[in-house]
């Protein structure tokens, strides 16, 4: 599976999360190394435009062997708190959810 389709595939994941009563799904650990490597993509493309953040891999897919859902979950920690956080996600390229 690509990038690209693992990302479709997590934007559907959480387009489902987002709605009353979504399905869950877990699947088994994809150590193909998938998930780790996925993880390793995002953190070198989010690292640059975040000014060298410390991005950590967290939650059930960082886990080796745990089913999980299959999104990657990280947290990155910035020096700078008050950093416009929208401005932040455009120049990584993510899309800035709109509140409801």
């Amino acid at each position: 599976m690509t990038l690209a389709d693992r990302r479709a595939a997590a934007a559907v994941d959480l387009a489902q999360a987002g709605e009353a009563d979504a399905a869950v799904q877990v699947v088994d650990y994809d150590p193909d190394p998938a998930w780790p490597q996925s993880f390793q993509a995002e953190r070198a493309r989010l690292t640059p435009p975040l000014d060298g953040a410390d991005v950590h891999h967290f939650g059930s897919t960082a886990v080796p062997g745990l089913a999980a859902k299959p999104v990657i979950d990280m947290i990155a920690l910035l020096p700078d708190i008050d950093a416009p956080i929208a401005a932040l996600i455009e120049r990584a390229g993510y899309q800035f959810p709109p509140r409801i």
